[in-house]
């Protein structure tokens, strides 16, 4: 069995809210008694880690489809008919940390709405490993090389935490974007959404200090930031770790 690390576990405290929402009351008081525990003794953490493995089992998929079903209808406004259609193509699917859903070499032949986490593209030369974007909860996850016009990745999606998907199917994609061209809408956003961040992104790296990048992440993106690692979120800051963790404690010590 694949058990979480100590720091994928900490995240547990993430999934909690919707956990409470099921009638697995007696689980998540067990639960929460484990997570307590970790932290006065270290001995119990694989059984805090199985205990978080199992938890998904506990989250009704009607909340993952809903809050997709709520995002979209937040752009436009879906007939009952799409909306069972939608249901139809899309598979709910959970992932621990660290674990690759696009590996250079591969196609993406899914598309991905983020429910709960943070996926991070990412590309390697040898030891090096340079992130270019964040996607997080309410996101579309996507290499736009490789699933719009099917070319071989050059990159990784992989998850930063434990993650919920919905995966939809390429095919069915695009025979939901012909069938109903409304949807176009969403797409024509996300497209300006993306183009725009990645033009603030462009400005900051060579207009401000890393101290001031961090700063403006921070304050954009606390949900990112409260689930990446220190490396990752450097080099996607054009920073060091070291940075990132000087500016975490200085951060930490201005709120207390």
């Amino acid at each position: 069995m694949n058990l979480y690390t100590q720091t994928e576990f900490s995240n547990f405290v993430f999934y909690l809210p919707i956990i409470l929402k099921t009638q697995a009351s007696y689980f998540v008081q067990l639960t929460e008694l484990r997570l307590r525990a970790k932290i006065r003794f270290p001995w119990v953490s694989l059984k805090c880690s199985i205990y978080f493995f199992s938890t998904h089992q506990f989250i009704p998929s009607q909340y993952y489809m809903q809050f997709f079903l709520e995002f979209l209808q937040s752009h436009i406004r879906l007939k009952s008919n799409l909306q069972e259609y939608i249901k139809e193509i899309s598979h709910i699917q959970y992932y621990k940390a660290g674990t690759p859903i696009l590996s250079p070499g591969e196609i993406q032949q899914n598309i991905y709405f983020i429910q709960e986490g943070v996926i991070r593209a990412y590309s390697a030369i040898d030891e090096f490993e340079w992130t270019s974007w964040f996607f997080s909860k309410g996101e579309f996850a996507v290499s736009p090389d490789s699933f719009i016009f099917g070319n071989r990745s050059i990159e990784y999606l992989e998850t930063c935490c434990p993650t919920a998907l919905i995966a939809i199917p390429g095919k069915d994609y695009y025979t939901l974007l012909e069938k109903h061209t409304e949807l176009k809408m969403i797409v024509d956003y996300l497209t300006q959404y993306l183009f725009k961040q990645g033009k603030d992104r462009i400005f900051n790296l060579s207009h401000m200090s890393a101290s001031e990048r961090y700063k403006e992440f921070v304050s954009q993106h606390k949900y990112i930031t409260d689930r990446v690692q220190g490396q990752h979120l450097a080099s996607f800051l054009g920073t060091n770790a070291e940075s990132i963790s000087r500016f975490r404690k200085k951060n930490a010590q201005n709120k207390s």
